[in-house]
């Protein structure tokens, strides 16, 4: 359970969209959209793990957790206005691992 020691509490998305710095620069900062991103991804995932009985955390490391996420990301694009590219991921991933 070596993630829930370094994330117990669910808080690390297992994609990230935003600006990330090796220390040489100041990285730009993250756009209202990913930020709203984050947000949804984060709650579809407690309420997600909730409904299947798991923590967010297991939930998170999981491939439907992915898959949230990037349903999470297409979401906030979309109701931003934005019409290019998106993740091409069934709802259904966000529940079955199969999917």
């Amino acid at each position: 359970m070596k993630h829930e020691k370094m994330d117990p509490h669910g808080h690390r998305l297992p994609i990230k969209i935003d600006s990330t710095s090796n220390g040489e620069f100041v990285p730009l900062p993250i756009s209202k959209i990913n930020e709203q991103g984050n947000r949804l991804a984060l709650e579809n995932a407690t309420q997600i793990a909730k409904r299947k009985g798991q923590s967010r955390r297991r939930f998170l490391i999981s491939s439907c957790g992915a898959a949230s996420t990037l349903l999470a990301f297409n979401q906030a694009n979309a109701e931003s206005g934005k019409t290019g590219g998106w993740f091409d991921v069934s709802r259904d991933a966000a529940y079955d691992q199969d999917a």
